[in-house]
């Protein structure tokens, strides 16, 4: 009985985990895109420009 108990709580530990690190990998390409988006999209901006 004890076993299946430890072994309920280490699946329930290990889809945690996993759920946290979906979020933190989430949260962590959202702040990259956020951060990257302006930059990308002037430089094209600016291209486009010195084309024109």
């Amino acid at each position: 009985m004890e076993g299946k108990i430890w072994a309920s709580t280490d699946l329930v530990c290990w889809a945690l985990s996993l759920w946290l690190l979906f979020w933190a990998t989430l949260l962590v390409f959202f702040f990259l895109v956020s951060f990257f988006y302006p930059i990308i999209f002037f430089y094209i901006f600016f291209i486009i420009e010195n084309y024109i």
